[in-house]
């Protein structure tokens, strides 16, 4: 039986510069490897391709996407708009202009 830490071992260096080929960050890298070694092991199934690298590969690819997918998710705010709670009459405009929008 492999024990976690012959797993590691074995594979972290190729599954570094994989996840490295794949987010071009350093720091990213580092967390795509880390996470790709505890979903493998706490997730354990059936390997279904020819090799264990190759599991480990589609681990860090998988969750690799994963997170592009949050970070497309997440946008910068314009810090010039004023907040609508501070302000009531500017909060009655923009519902204003919403419900134009609507019609």
């Amino acid at each position: 039986m492999l024990t976690f830490n012959q797993l590691y071992e074995t594979y972290a260096e190729d599954v570094f510069r994989f996840a490295y080929w794949l987010s071009g960050n350093r720091h990213w890298a580092d967390d795509i490897t880390s996470g790709t070694f505890v979903r493998a092991w706490v997730h354990f199934r059936p390997i279904r391709t020819e090799t264990l690298k190759a599991y480990l590969f589609t681990i860090a690819r998988n969750y690799f996407l994963g997170q592009m997918r949050k970070e497309n998710r997440i946008i910068d705010l314009d810090e010039g708009l004023p907040d609508p709670d501070l302000v009531p009459d500017i909060k009655v405009e923009i519902l204003d202009e919403i419900h134009k929008t609507r019609i």
